[in-house]
Formats: C-alpha cells, structure tokens, sequence
C-alpha cells in the first residue's frame, strides 16, 4: 500500500493480501525461489531435466538464474536426463552431463589370461591362459591349460626349457604338478658333444647309452676294423721254446701285434696229436710276439694295428684281463710254445683251461671292441659263427671228455666264424666285435 492504495508489488516482489489501506504505507519482499527452481523473467521455475538447485534461494526481483547441471558418477551414464548405473559388465568415464543427450556405457574387455565371471574380469588360475577380449557383459568364460612344447617341463605352473641335453614329449599341463626332463640317451655309434648326440667319425664306434647331459663322450676305433688274419706255418726260431728243440714263429706284418692265435691239426697233410700222451706234438700257444709252434703246423695269428694297447696275462688254470679289458683269445700250454685245445673264455674278461697247465689271456680295451660278444656252439666238428657284421678277434675251445684228440683251433674270415673239431667232442667258443 502507498497513500493510503494498494499498489502492485514489483515484478519478483510479494506481500501477502489484508494491508489496511487507511493505515500507514506497506512494502513487498522479495520472492525467494524454493529448491529445484530457478529466477526466470523475476518467476521461480522449475530447473530443466538434468540440472538442479537443491538449496533454492534464488531471489526473484533480481536477474535470471540458471540450475546447476548434473554430471553422473563414475560407471553411470545418462538415460532421459537422468544419471543410471552401468549395467553389469559395462564401464563409463565420471562427468557425463545429464542435461544433455543420453550416454552409454562400454563393455568391458577382459586382458589377456582373464577370464569372466559374474560380469566381472578374473585372473586365469596358476597353469592356465585365455585370450584378451573377452566381453565381460555376456556369459562366464574358461581359462584353457597351458600346453608345454617338446623339450618343456612344468616348473611351479610354467612351461620351461629343458636343459641341455635333456628331453621330453610335449604335452605337458602347466595346470598340473611340476614334471621332469629325462636325459637323451646317445644311439650305438654316437657320443656326447656339447650335450648333443653326434655321429662318431669313420672307423670308429661307441656302445650305445652315452647321457647327453653330461660331459663330453668319445668314440673308439674298433681292433676289429683294421684286423687282418694270418696264415702259416710260420719261421723256425734259434730260441728253444722247449727242452727239446726249436720252435715256429708266426708273426703278424709290421705294424701289426697279434690279439689271438690258432692252429689246424689237420691242414698241410700233417695231423699232430694232442692228449695225455701227446701233449708235446705241435700245437700253439700266443704272445706279444706271434703265434708259436714246437712243430710246423698251420697256424692263424689275428693281427691289429700297433696303436692298441694288447696284454697277454697268464697264470695257472685260469687268467684274467686287468680293468676295462676283456678277452680276445685263450690258450693253454705246459710251456710257451705247446698248447692245448681246452682253453676258453669265462665271461668277458677271463680264460680258463684245462687243469695242469699254463693258462695265458690275451686282453684288449673293452672302449675298442665296440658290440663284444662270445658265441657258443657244441659238437664234434663246429663252425661257430659271429652275428652279422661282426668280426671275429679270436677262439676257444672246451674238450667235451677232459681228452684233446686231433683238435682243431682257428678263426675263418671267409665266414667270420671259429673253426673248431676234437673226436671227443667239445664246445667251440666265437670272441667277436663290431669293426
């Protein structure tokens, strides 16, 4: 009221009705805006979808006013202006604003050896893999095991190397237990070269089982591969070998020592007896110089190279190769130049003959006789045979009766074989060798 009449209140402004015109002059007040309005042309209005003014305030008379907008929270976009939580399986940046267009979340991709579950990314378990990609708004997914490759094993759930000269198949599960590398074994005729099987050289051999994980192996030449076998009667020596008279020297080529000797009583049209009674008659015996005789009968010395180390070891009965050799012939004699038939190989490394004689082994590195073996045969006259490929180094012979009666003693390179005959019967021993 002013002069005693009522007046509009100014835009903005407002007194409530019931002033007393006849009384004194009144005022208006401000209009003061509630909460979620704003001043637009001095009247409160509602804020626009997406913005707000949650403590009102705003005072009318005065200019317009705008709501503040509102900006959603991390992992909520807008949908009709409103801020909505990302669905599950779906991530969005903070501060999309809501006043304007609506928004929408990304899916989530799972990382590489994650998987899904519960809309949500999870680790693959120790072991285990999974691609990256993974949606993790649609279905559970599955880690898959870890396969190791050849020569892999499983070291606390991870595929590692085997080392060198170590293998194993592949196929191993890194999801599983810790497994092991087993160490290559070298084939016959390799050896180890910086954990590595290889070939060995031409004219050398090695038995197979050398470990690859070790040290380095080497391959030996074989006796076998430069042996050469000779035939004769031999040379009559000034030296007495006996009481009574000289003795035949047969001995290998220059360059060459003898492994093994051999006889034929038959061969020549001479047929020298042995037994009880004929003990003295011609046959042979082996040492470090040749084959020897107390007669001119046919006789074989098996011959190798100089450079391999060869021993004649002799005793009473029985005699034995040192360590690491094996035997390459037997003979037995009551002295150096006369010898029993009875006189054959026990085992690989010994020689037994007949009781009251000179027992003599001849030895060779067991590293140089790459594929050893003795071969057996029984009866009267027996050709004994080595396996094939072999060679034959030397022979024995075991009297089926205790008697010795025409024997016959000698390797034959034709057949690779041991030629063996005593009219009692006996048993023909083959020693023979990979060349």
């Amino acid at each position: 009221m002013v002069s005693h009449a009522c007046s509009a209140c100014a835009a903005g402004m407002v007194n409530s009705a019931g002033d007393d015109a006849s009384g004194p002059d009144t005022s208006c007040k401000a209009m003061i805006c509630g909460a979620g309005q704003h001043v637009k042309l001095h009247a409160c209005h509602t804020c626009p979808a997406g913005t707000k003014n949650p403590s009102g305030g705003h005072d009318a008379s005065k200019g317009d006013t705008s709501c503040a907008t509102v900006t959603c929270l991390k992992n909520q976009h807008v949908r009709s202006n409103a801020c909505h939580t990302c669905p599950p399986g779906t991530t969005n940046e903070a501060n999309d604003p809501a006043s304007g267009n609506d928004t929408v979340c990304d899916i989530t991709k799972c990382k590489t050896d994650e998987k899904v579950v519960g809309k949500e990314c999870q680790g693959c378990p120790p072991g285990k893999t999974n691609a990256g990609g993974d949606s993790a708004s649609g279905n559970n997914t599955k880690c898959a095991s870890v396969i190791c490759e050849a020569n892999q094993h499983v070291v606390r759930h991870a595929c590692a190397a085997c080392l060198d000269g170590m293998e194993r198949p592949q196929g191993d599960d890194a999801s599983g237990k810790d497994t092991h590398c087993a160490a290559i074994k070298c084939k016959e005729n390799q050896r180890v070269v910086s954990h590595a099987c290889t070939s060995c050289p031409t004219a050398q051999r090695n038995a197979a089982g050398d470990d690859a994980s070790k040290s380095d192996t080497f391959c030996h030449e074989s006796v076998a591969y430069s042996r050469q076998i000779i035939e004769g009667a031999g040379t009559r020596s000034s030296v007495r070998r006996r009481h009574t008279g000289s003795a035949y020297l047969l001995s290998c080529p220059a360059g060459k020592k003898p492994v093994s000797c051999g006889f034929n009583n038959w061969r020549g049209g001479k047929r020298w007896r042995s037994g009880a009674t004929h003990i003295e008659q011609g046959l042979t015996a082996v040492t470090t110089e040749g084959c020897w005789s107390s007669k001119d009968l046919s006789k074989r010395v098996v011959c190798v190279a100089d450079k391999f180390s060869v021993s004649v070891n002799s005793s009473s009965v029985s005699a034995s190769c040192g360590s690491g050799m094996v035997v390459s012939g037997c003979m037995a004699s009551t002295g150096i130049a006369v010898a029993y038939g009875a006189a054959y190989p026990v085992g690989q490394t010994a020689c037994q003959c007949k009781s009251g004689t000179q027992c003599s082994a001849t030895c060779i590195p067991q590293q140089n006789a790459p594929g050893y073996e003795i071969k057996t045969c029984s009866s009267k006259w027996s050709t004994c045979a080595c396996s094939a490929g072999k060679k034959v180094l030397g022979c024995g012979m075991r009297s089926g009766s205790g008697k010795e009666w025409y024997p016959v003693l000698e390797a034959d390179t034709n057949s690779e074989s041991c030629n063996c005959y005593n009219a009692y019967g006996m048993t023909c021993y083959a020693i023979c060798a990979d060349p």
